[in-house]
């Protein structure tokens, strides 16, 4: 899975070494189109493997210009009708859960009030620059930077093991 901002270079060499369908959301540095590899996730609900996922690319509107960018009201609107997923894939933080208040690295309320409604097990997002891990209800916030391993085991209650990461 890709939370943004990773080059389509990156993204193939990914594809080809694992031989699994690559699936992600754009971030706020990405072009407007996600590469051929990458299964876009944005306001999409996929099922692969018992698991089903979801996500919303970009961040703040935080300059004038550019793509995958919006506000609060918007993230907001989008969200308005999104079903629960098993795992929801997003670019920027929820609010409050591992951004930074700096005017582009700021969470949105929206996802905050998606985890708190929905309880999706597990909440990934890019954007900050830093790994960590928050626990948000029954919701496992993992911010990735680099690549990652998440280990997943269906028989297991929980099903995603985002503390079991390795880096890759």
């Amino acid at each position: 899975m890709s939370c943004g901002d990773v080059p389509a270079d990156v993204l193939e060499r990914l594809s080809v070494r694992y031989q699994v369908p690559l699936l992600g959301v754009l971030g706020n540095h990405d072009g407007a189109v996600a590469p051929a590899m990458l299964r876009d996730l944005h306001l999409a609900v996929v099922e692969q493997g018992g698991v089903t996922l979801g996500g919303l690319e970009g961040s703040w509107r935080h300059k004038p210009r550019g793509h995958h960018l919006y506000d609060e009201v918007e993230v907001a609107a989008l969200l308005a009708d999104f079903p629960r997923v098993d795992v929801f894939v997003a670019h920027n933080p929820p609010a409050g859960v591992h951004d930074v208040s700096d005017g582009i690295h700021n969470g949105f309320e929206a996802f905050t009030r998606y985890i708190e409604s929905k309880q999706p097990r597990l909440f990934l997002h890019g954007h900050v620059h830093r790994r960590a891990e928050t626990v948000l209800g029954k919701t496992h916030v993992v911010a990735i930077y680099g690549a990652q391993m998440l280990d997943h085991d269906a028989d297991t209650e929980r099903g995603l093991a985002p503390g079991n990461c390795s880096d890759e």
